[in-house]
């Protein structure tokens, strides 16, 4: 059995279905899901692994999530996983990419290993919708499309996708695996 730690940061509900969905797919183990800004980060060294979970926030990850990442002890102690959920088509990929790239960065900084990010397309949080369209010049029509696009993420395939992600990091930790 492994300890497992999720962590998240949520703004519309997304990110934390995404943890609710990595949570069901680790029962068999012992784990703890809190908000990150409930964990401490100094205490990540206690879990097989370490989930945290974030929205994209202007092309980076939540201030919360950022602060959690960067408490992490340095050294090969922790094992993390990250899952973002970002509104891909309401600007452009490489803001997200950008966020995910954290991750990597992080455990190349921290000399830890990260196993790999999950990213899946979420709703746009409504207080945001103004200065989206705004930012991207579009009509309203053209903007009500978009979010149509993004308002039923993350659906079932969604959810389904990262309960899979969350079986494969749980069956390379503890097998000596490389890290993605």
């Amino acid at each position: 059995m492994k300890q497992v730690l999720i962590v998240y940061a949520t703004q519309t509900g997304n990110t934390k279905k995404l943890a609710d969905a990595i949570n069901g797919a680790a029962k068999e183990h012992e784990v703890t899901i809190m908000p990150v800004d409930e964990a401490d980060p100094a205490k990540a060294g206690e879990y097989d692994v370490v989930f945290v979970g974030t929205p994209i926030h202007a092309g980076g990850l939540s201030a919360q999530a950022k602060e959690f990442l960067e408490g992490l002890p340095e050294g090969g102690d922790v094992t993390l996983a990250g899952f973002v959920t970002h509104s891909s088509s309401a600007f452009r990929p490489e803001g997200f990419r950008r966020g995910l790239e954290t991750f990597d960065e992080v455990s190349k900084t921290k000399k830890i290993d990260c196993l790999g990010v999950f990213d899946c397309q979420g709703k746009l949080a409504p207080e945001l919708h103004d200065f989206v369209k705004q930012n991207l010049g579009v009509s309203d029509e053209e903007f009500a499309r978009i979010m149509a696009e993004t308002d039923p993420h993350p659906d079932d395939a969604d959810l389904k996708a990262a309960a899979e992600f969350a079986v494969m990091i749980l069956n390379q930790v503890g097998r000596g695996r490389q890290p993605l």
